[in-house]
């Protein structure tokens, strides 16, 4: 198997997004902050406010991400807004090394992206180190346990 991936123009990447809708929602939904929608996504990619990138091999779609590049203070970034699919151990490296060349090509400094623990156990071998830690707590929970000390 030979994966590729491939870097879309918005006009692509509407014609893809039935069939990557579906990496995007199952990647959204774990998102612990309901940061975005997949229809903020779809219409972020569609304004080339996002770039998504599409990995295939022999014509089959294994996975996406969808990527934002930013002008910081400190830098340009290419920060991964999103990112899922199949059978991970085939495009992952190939991922990465589109993104290294999209980094390069807008000058970035830094790839970055937000994710459950796995991703990072994941991208340790290429290069990709633990920088910060999110942290969360659920207020409503806390809220209701000291309501229920208190009765």
């Amino acid at each position: 198997m030979s994966t590729e991936v491939h870097v879309m123009d918005a006009a692509a990447s509407m014609a893809l997004w039935p069939d990557i809708e579906p990496f995007v929602a199952a990647a959204l939904a774990r998102d612990p902050w309901e940061s975005t929608t997949t229809q903020e996504v779809a219409e972020q990619l569609a304004s080339d406010d996002a770039l998504l990138l599409v990995a295939v091999d022999q014509g089959d779609i294994l996975g996406a991400a969808v990527v934002q590049l930013f002008n910081l203070r400190t830098g340009k970034v290419v920060y991964v807004l999103t990112t899922a699919g199949d059978k991970l151990d085939l495009w992952v490296a190939p991922m990465v090394e589109r993104l290294l060349d999209l980094a390069v090509i807008y000058g970035a400094d830094h790839v970055t992206m937000t994710g459950r623990p796995g991703w990072a156990r994941a991208l340790r071998k290429y290069g990709f180190k633990t920088d910060q830690i999110q942290m969360k707590l659920e207020v409503a929970n806390v809220r209701r346990q000291e309501q229920a000390k208190a009765i």
